[in-house]
């Protein structure tokens, strides 16, 4: 996904390489958290019943 950009909108003060492994850090955090979220849900729903 963060592949898609041109090298155009990277100044020289930017390092492109941590910027897009921060991206990617993130996008996998906030999808494991979601599916832990997602999880925790379930099992309550469960224990409730």
């Amino acid at each position: 996904m963060s592949e898609a950009k041109s090298d155009a909108v990277w100044s020289e003060e930017m390092d492109k390489e941590a910027h897009i492994g921060t991206y990617d850090a993130f996008l996998k955090g906030a999808t494991y958290g979601t599916i832990g979220v997602i999880v925790v849900l379930i099992l309550l729903a469960i224990i409730t019943l």
